[in-house]
């Protein structure tokens, strides 16, 4: 697999910031144990979020304003599955639980559920977001180099939208920005 044409999903990349540097793995990760067959963290590494140092910056960079910026932070990580052949390979399937928090990171506004599976040169990713009193917005699809997956609806005052999320990684930080540029 060409690693240099992988890009992120969700929230992989705050759990390889995290946890490359302690060479720990993916079952220690999600339970703390050590697995026979768990895959190194650092076999995870790929070309994250383009990184960037402010919201402006990444909506410079998404070549407009985005209708929505959230910030998503990395809490749980779980039911790594590595199947054949062992390590980082096509048809690998993490779960992730995020926090989710205004673009100021001032305030938890919600959390969003990840499901991404390894593919080859891509990861493919769906994402839900859960805003309470808001609804949910959903985003499906692969990440390419441009880091960006349609939206492809919603609940409540997102019933109906599509657009575009892109995600970003926050310099200095293990989080991730997604940039929403929503439509109705």
């Amino acid at each position: 697999m060409n690693r240099r044409n992988m890009a992120a999903c969700g929230a992989v990349t705050a759990l390889v910031a995290t946890t490359a540097v302690s060479g720990a793995t993916m079952a220690q990760a999600n339970s703390g144990s050590v697995a026979d067959s768990a895959v190194p963290i650092a076999q995870i590494h790929h070309i994250p979020g383009r990184p960037v140092g402010s919201v402006a910056q990444a909506e410079r960079l998404m070549g407009g304003q985005a209708t929505l910026n959230l910030i998503a932070h990395l809490v749980d990580f779980l039911n790594p599955q590595d199947v054949d052949p062992p390590g980082f390979s096509p048809g690998d399937v993490y779960l992730s639980g995020v926090k989710v928090f205004n673009e100021k990171r001032s305030q938890v506004v919600g959390t969003d559920a990840e499901h991404f599976e390894v593919g080859f040169d891509t990861y493919s990713c769906q994402i839900t977001i859960k805003l309470p009193g808001r609804g949910k917005i959903r985003a499906d699809g692969a990440f390419f180099e441009d880091n960006v997956i349609p939206v492809t609806g919603g609940t409540g005052e997102f019933a109906g939208v599509g657009g575009e999320l892109h995600v970003f990684l926050l310099k200095g930080h293990q989080d991730e920005l997604y940039s929403f540029q929503l439509s109705s």
